[in-house]
C-alpha cells in the first residue's frame, strides 16, 4: 500500500504546487505537460552517473512489477560518453577561437540582412563555463537513459523521442570506438585536437577588421541593439557567473560518480586530465568520428521543433522542467 501512494505520490500536481502558484510556469503549461508523468523517474534520470552499481530510478508500475533502473554496465558506459562530450566540447572551442571574426559577427545576428557588430565568442569565465558544460552532460544523460528504457517506461513519463534522435543515440551506443575501450572506468581517452597546427596562420584582431571593411557583404549594415558594443560577446555574463559563483549541488553532479574504490573522487572534470586506457591503441579517426557524431546528436537535439508551439514538446524543454522538478 505504501509503495503504491509513492507511486501516486509521484504523478500528483496539485494545487499548491510550482506550476500552479507560478505565472510563468502556468504559462510554459507545465501542469499540463507533466500531468500523470512519474516525475519520480523523471527526476532520478537527472542524477549522478553511477559505475559501481545499477541506477535505480523508481517503483515498478504496479505491486509486484520490477523497479526501474539502469544496469550498472550501461552506467558506466554512459559516463565514458559524458567524459567524452567534455572532448568535443573542447573542439568546439578551439573552432570557435580560430573562426574569422566576421563569420563570428554572423553568428550572434538573428537577422538574415544584418550582422552583428559584436562577435561571438567563447565564454571565459570559468564557473560559468563549467555549470553549462554540465548541465549540458546533464542532458545527454538524460536523452540517453530515456533511450535505454523499455517503452511502456518511456509511456509513463512522457518521454517521446523522435526517430532521427533515437538513430542518433542508437549510433552513439553502438558506435566502432566501443570495441576498443574498456567502459568500466567510466574515462575516456586523451584525444589532442591538432586541427590548427600553431605554425597555421590565424586570423588576427586585425587582419579580421580589415576583412570585415573590404569584404562587400551586399546586405544592409544595419547593427542589432541587444548587446554590449564593447568588444566581444560573451555568452557568460557577469551577471551569470555572479549567480553560480555561490555554488551548488548541480556543480558537482559528475564529479559525485562512484568509483570503485569508494573514494568519491571525481574521475573527471574541468581542467582534468582524463587518462588513457590500458588497452589497444584506438584509432584516431575513429574517436574522431565518434565525437562528431556526438557533436551532430547534440545539434539535433538543440535545433528540434516545437509541436503546435508547445515548447515543452521538444526534449530540451522538458529535460529543463524534469530538472528543477
Amino acid at each position: 500500500m505504501k509503495q503504491n501512494e509513492s507511486r501516486l505520490y509521484a504523478r500528483a500536481l496539485g494545487e499548491d504546487s510550482l506550476a500552479a502558484i507560478s505565472p510563468w510556469l502556468d504559462r510554459t503549461r507545465w501542469r499540463e505537460t507533466y500531468k500523470g508523468a512519474r516525475r519520480d523517474i523523471l527526476k532520478a534520470m537527472t542524477s549522478t552517473a553511477k559505475i559501481t552499481h545499477d541506477l535505480f530510478l523508481g517503483q515498478g508500475e504496479q505491486d509486484g512489477d520490477a523497479d526501474v533502473s539502469i544496469r550498472r554496465s550501461d552506467e558506466q558506459k554512459l559516463t565514458c560518453v559524458l567524459a567524452a562530450v567534455d572532448l568535443m566540447l573542447d573542439r568546439c572551442e578551439t573552432t570557435a577561437r580560430n573562426t574569422s571574426r566576421l563569420i563570428r559577427c554572423w553568428l550572434v545576428t538573428s537577422k538574415p540582412n544584418s550582422y552583428q557588430s559584436n562577435a561571438f565568442s567563447v565564454m571565459t569565465e570559468s564557473n560559468t563555463r563549467y555549470r553549462y558544460r554540465q548541465t549540458w552532460k546533464k542532458f545527454m544523460a538524460f536523452i540517453v537513459r530515456a533511450w535505454l528504457l523499455p517503452t511502456q517506461t518511456r509511456r509513463q513519463i512522457k518521454v517521446a523521442i523522435p526517430a532521427e534522435i533515437r538513430r542518433l543515440v542508437e549510433r552513439v551506443w553502438d558506435h566502432p570506438v566501443w570495441e576498443t575501450l574498456d567502459t568500466t572506468a567510466g574515462i575516456w581517452p586523451v584525444l589532442a585536437d591538432d586541427r590548427y597546427n600553431p605554425e597555421m596562420q590565424c586570423f588576427t584582431a586585425a587582419d579580421c577588421d580589415t576583412e570585415m571593411e573590404e569584404c562587400d557583404l551586399g546586405v544592409t549594415e544595419a547593427y542589432e541593439s541587444d548587446y554590449d558594443s564593447n568588444g566581444d560577446t560573451d555568452w557568460g555574463s557577469e551577471d551569470i557567473a555572479a549567480a553560480d559563483s555561490s555554488g551548488t549541488d548541480e556543480e558537482d553532479w559528475l564529479c559525485e560518480v562512484e568509483t570503485d574504490n569508494g573514494s568519491g573522487e571525481c574521475e573527471y572534470g574541468p581542467n582534468q586530465d582524463r587518462k588513457p586506457l590500458d588497452r589497444k591503441p584506438l584509432d584516431r579517426s575513429t574517436q574522431v568520428e565518434f565525437l562528431e557524431l556526438l557533436f551532430q546528436l547534440s545539434i539535433t537535439l538543440s535545433k528540434q521543433e516545437f509541436t503546435d508551439g508547445n515548447a515543452a514538446s521538444t526534449l530540451l524543454v522538458y529535460f529543463s522542467g524534469s530538472a528543477a522538478a
